[in-house]
């Protein structure tokens, strides 16, 4: 029977694992899949259901419970003719909500006409919002990942600034899996973050979060520009 409290995610990337370890976070039971085992090592302490497999063949999706999701994320846009045959694969399976992230605007094409119910461009849509952020634009949503999930955006607080990523423990105090952190300043977004990592007042963070009460507390924040 299917669970709509099983999401599957299929590709351990960075976009992958931290939507698993965000999703697992929120209390909701993840199956990850991807072929390199460092990836499934990485995240196999974290979430519920870690495994090697290739989501191209529908035998090793159902093997590993792929078949008992209700919604199934393909979190990874390499090759397009990989995620082409996952979607099939999960049509036969009976996936109510495929959800995939593309890499560009023609592929987003291509995968809706071949069974993608959403698609999401996190590089396009991050780049937009940034670019809000920095000419003062008004705040709305970086990306809505499902009807619970949302990737938010919001400017450091003064108490935060000098302190590690790992002293802050935002996952802790505000459910808020960090994904990027960005600089106003020097205009980058950075992916490659590390628990010891410095926390400058020109900072932003990028992170996946489902609980509105923390986020209706980082909002009070007067110069919090957080995206719901």
């Amino acid at each position: 029977m299917k669970s709509t409290n099983r999401i599957g995610v299929l590709g351990l990337g960075i976009f992958g694992t931290a939507l698993a370890r965000s999703l697992t976070d929120n209390g909701v039971q993840v199956i990850g899949i991807d072929e390199d085992m460092d990836h499934v090592r990485e995240v196999m302490d974290d979430i519920d259901y870690a495994v090697q497999a290739d989501f191209t063949q529908i035998d090793q999706l159902q093997e590993a419970g792929i078949d008992q999701c209700q919604t199934v994320v393909i979190a990874s846009s390499l090759h397009l003719e990989d995620v082409i045959l996952a979607i099939m694969n999960l049509e036969q399976l009976g996936v109510s909500e495929i959800i995939v992230k593309s890499k560009n605007e023609s592929h987003k094409e291509v995968l809706k006409r071949v069974g993608a119910h959403k698609v999401i461009l996190p590089e396009r849509d991050m780049g937009v919002q940034i670019g809000q952020l920095l000419s003062q634009s008004p705040t709305q949503s970086l990306l809505a990942i499902d009807e619970q999930h949302e990737v938010i955006e919001f400017k450091v607080k003064p108490e935060w600034i000098g302190k590690t990523i790992s002293e802050l423990d935002l996952r802790s105090r505000y459910h808020v899996n960090i994904i990027a952190i960005g600089s106003v300043d020097t205009k980058r977004l950075d992916v490659t973050i590390t628990p010891d990592q410095v926390v400058q007042a020109d900072n932003y963070f990028v992170g996946i979060t489902e609980d509105l009460s923390a986020m209706d507390h980082l909002r009070k924040y007067k110069n919090s520009r957080v995206r719901l």
